[in-house]
């Protein structure tokens, strides 16, 4: 976060996902991992805090540096880019050198981030519960997590 100069801090993160929920608003959690400064156990923090926030669903994501924005012309410049495979700019597939994680260390990660955060068993009662309440906004879940396990089978053939 102070990284990309975000201006938020985590405890700020939390609660406003706390009043979210509160006030009856759907929370939709996006985590992006691999940052060049991001260790492994970094890494897992972030999982651990997506969990622990608890949102209705969740994507994790590779950082991309996606072509016209500074990351893309830094790595550029800088040779770090592995590939201008455009196919590959997909948020599943590492397209530049990580000084600190491997590429399939990363993948690994990934593929752990979505299984940690939706076969977690506290899940399961909350979109039977969903379904029961709202079952227009269950299908609005079910299309979120549809779109994660996308991904993840991106990931398995990477």
């Amino acid at each position: 976060l102070d990284h990309y100069q975000k201006k938020i801090t985590v405890e700020q993160q939390r609660e406003a996902v706390r009043l979210l929920k509160r006030h009856g608003i759907r929370v939709y959690g996006s985590f992006i991992i691999g940052e060049m400064h991001e260790t492994p156990k970094m890494i897992r923090q972030t999982i651990r805090f997506a969990r622990r926030l608890k949102p209705e669903t969740c994507q994790f994501s590779l950082l991309t540096p996606y072509p016209g924005s500074r990351l893309f012309q830094q790595l550029d410049s800088l040779k770090q880019l592995i590939t201008k495979n455009w196919d590959l700019y997909d948020g599943a597939h590492l397209v530049f050198k990580n000084p600190n994680i491997s590429a399939k260390e990363l993948q690994r990660l990934l593929r752990q981030a979505y299984l940690k955060f939706y076969l977690r068993a506290s899940n399961i009662p909350a979109v039977v519960i969903e379904f029961l309440k709202d079952p227009v906004e269950f299908r609005e879940i079910v299309r979120q997590i549809k779109a994660g396990v996308d991904i993840f089978r991106r990931l398995k053939t990477a």
